[in-house]
């Protein structure tokens, strides 16, 4: 298994981590959003993947500060200053605090992750095709006939002709072809 493999299985972790490293480095937390949704996009090729680091960085920094915060008890004020709060509301705004960084999560990784899925289909699309089909001048659609079993083969000599095909000149195709068999059986 290679680098990029385990790169590619296990992203959603290692980049959660990493961003939640740079954050505590000093970076900017929409830089690091942006970065995930280039970067993960990039590598997987699908959006999905960034989003969910994107969401999955954004509550894992929310829960690493939390207690950060009950730390700061130390500096307040000796005199109390009655509060009144029930649980619900304490409830309510834990989610808040939690959910408003997941949607610009979501929003930023989004919208970042499109550019860079894009990028990656140019980029791999065009070495794929270029491996795929540099060695053959004419291509071959297939169809399968379940009844008999047999794969009819039929040539095509044009990439975009193949692409443009409907089901419809398909089955126009193969039935010429199998017109000119039989009148060369006769």
């Amino acid at each position: 298994m290679s680098f990029i493999d385990l790169l590619k299985k296990f992203s959603i972790i290692i980049f959660a981590v990493l961003a939640l490293i740079l954050s505590r480095s000093g970076f900017s937390y929409l830089l690091i959003l942006v970065l995930i949704g280039l970067i993960v996009s990039y590598i997987n090729r699908r959006k999905r993947e960034a989003i969910i680091t994107g969401v999955l960085y954004a509550l894992l920094g929310y829960i690493l500060s939390y207690p950060t915060g009950l730390i700061l008890k130390d500096y307040m004020p000796a005199y109390t200053i009655p509060v009144q709060t029930s649980t619900t509301t304490m409830m309510t705004d834990l989610l808040l605090g939690a959910l408003i960084p997941m949607i610009v999560a979501i929003i930023v990784c989004g919208i970042t992750a499109v550019i860079g899925s894009n990028i990656a289909k140019i980029i791999h699309g065009k070495s794929e095709d270029k491996k795929e089909y540099d060695n053959d001048d004419s291509y071959q659609v297939v169809f399968t006939d379940e009844e008999n079993q047999t794969r009819d083969y039929i040539e095509v000599d044009d990439k975009e002709e193949l692409l443009n095909l409907t089901p419809i000149h398909k089955a126009k195709m193969r039935r010429e072809r199998e017109n000119e068999e039989v009148e060369y059986d006769d």
